[in-house]
């Protein structure tokens, strides 16, 4: 009877900064309950490659070493899992922007699936990130028809570096689109409308930082009740040089016309 035995491995961040350490959890587990297998220690091989690589000769000959610093690893322990600390050296933009996946091949000493392969999600890694800072931290219900004909949400974006520093020397200018919590854009874009300055596009420059107003025109019911995001990313159209940069994602909402 064959065993039915992997490897898991919990998602990590999608974005994660250039040569700054991150973590990787790993779990030896029966893949039929889910369950950890424990009292299985086995060694970890580590391996960078780039989204699509999906054969262990693959995996094997794109491995790209200089690119991949491995901080700690603990191995798979008695207790079933382990924790591999590692960073990566380069941005995804000096890579056509392709998206780099850590591989893991545990090691067994025994049993019938001796090699056991696992891998993280895709990363893109950058220089620095975009982040929203707004009132609400949780889901919330927005009532577009409550108030002024003005009334709109208003967020701060502000440009972040990997010790969550204000980066204040740098031009990013921004493009903002309306998403549902799938990722899709919502269309029309007349849905969205953006109340700043039409004489000063948005950006961020010498003070780290933009004030984004902005009003959705409709409500969620016209959209199968879905909930809305604001995601706001660096124009690379304006600027190419700005891929390593991260988007942000606004909290979550609905949108109603009144209580």
């Amino acid at each position: 009877m064959s065993e039915n035995i992997g490897l898991d491995v919990e998602d990590v961040d999608l974005f994660q900064f250039v040569d700054v350490p991150f973590k990787i959890r790993v779990r030896m587990i029966d893949t039929v309950s889910g369950t950890v297998k424990t009292g299985q220690m086995s060694t970890i091989k580590v391996l960078l490659g780039f989204e699509g690589n999906t054969t262990a000769d693959t995996r094997c000959r794109e491995h790209h070493p200089h690119l991949l610093e491995v901080v700690s690893n603990t191995g798979i322990r008695e207790d079933g899992c382990g924790v591999i600390e590692v960073k990566i050296t380069d941005v995804s933009m000096n890579h056509d922007h392709q998206r780099f996946v850590v591989y893991l091949e545990a090691y067994r000493t025994h049993g019938e699936n001796n090699i056991l392969l696992a891998a993280t999600n895709p990363i893109t890694c950058v220089r620095h990130k975009l982040v929203i800072s707004e009132s609400n931290t949780q889901p919330y219900i927005w009532y577009k028809d409550e108030g002024a004909k003005d009334k709109c949400i208003k967020v701060l974006v502000k440009l972040i570096d990997s010790n969550k520093n204000i980066v204040k020397e740098r031009n990013v200018p921004l493009a903002v689109t309306l998403v549902y919590s799938s990722g899709q854009t919502v269309q029309p874009a007349t849905v969205l409308s953006i109340f700043n300055d039409k004489d000063k596009p948005l950006m961020i420059s010498a003070t780290g930082s933009e004030l984004v107003k902005f009003r959705v025109n409709e409500v969620s019911r016209n959209h199968r009740k879905q909930l809305f995001h604001l995601l706001v990313a660096p124009d690379t159209n304006q600027d190419s040089s700005l891929g390593d940069v991260s988007p942000a994602t606004s909290v979550a909402f609905e949108v109603k016309s009144k209580r």
